[in-house]
């Protein structure tokens, strides 16, 4: 075992740690090895959005549990948001917006995991039958979220408005209940082959 990997304990059980995918051609014909993790911290809705920060934590806490690579994907609109996620994380890589649907679909396929909130890639990533971690609050995974697939899992909590606000709400913090450390854990697992639902 590497150095900087180690092990993640969940009810009295300890997980072991993930092994890569085997290697598939990047875009232009290179190899990628190891773990690559994606994440994607926009959707079109603000309401939808877990904290930027967040997303940030979780991938500074994944590369200290893993040795894995983090790619920060994001639209056009969404470049600031890219940008700001990125920055946070030592050493992640910016896929720069404007890739065609079949050049993203390729790039998702070559990812050990996806983790984002209610929004394109998702479904993207979960009909490629990528493993990914879905965030949600302001929304209903049973109604929007990876339907029926053992390798796509949605990590939700209830609003805390009633009814919600949707795209009226200015400060989504709903997304306040999930916590990183759940995040982590659920990614972790998802890395090593499966969540027990």
């Amino acid at each position: 075992m590497r150095s900087n990997q180690r092990s993640v304990a969940r009810g009295g059980q300890v997980l072991l740690p993930p092994v890569p995918h085997s290697q598939r051609p990047g875009l232009c014909g290179a190899q990628r090895p190891g773990l690559w993790v994606a994440i994607h911290p926009g959707s079109k809705d603000a309401f939808k959005r877990w904290p930027a920060e967040n997303f940030a934590s979780l991938g500074r806490r994944l590369k200290e549990l893993l040795p894995c690579e983090i790619l920060v994907t994001g639209s056009d609109a969404e470049r600031d948001l890219i940008k700001q996620v990125a920055s946070q994380i030592q050493g992640a890589h910016i896929v720069e917006p404007g890739l065609s649907l079949r050049k993203f679909g390729a790039l998702l396929n070559q990812m050990d995991l996806l983790v984002t909130n209610d929004t394109g890639p998702l479904h993207l990533a979960t009909a490629l039958k990528r493993p990914v971690l879905g965030i949600y609050s302001s929304t209903d995974p049973a109604l929007c979220g990876p339907y029926k697939t053992a390798h796509s899992v949605a990590l939700s909590k209830k609003p805390t408005c009633r009814p919600c606000l949707k795209r009226s709400c200015r400060s989504p913090f709903c997304f306040l209940q999930i916590g990183v450390e759940e995040a982590v854990r659920m990614s972790y697992e998802l890395l090593s082959g499966g969540v027990q639902k």
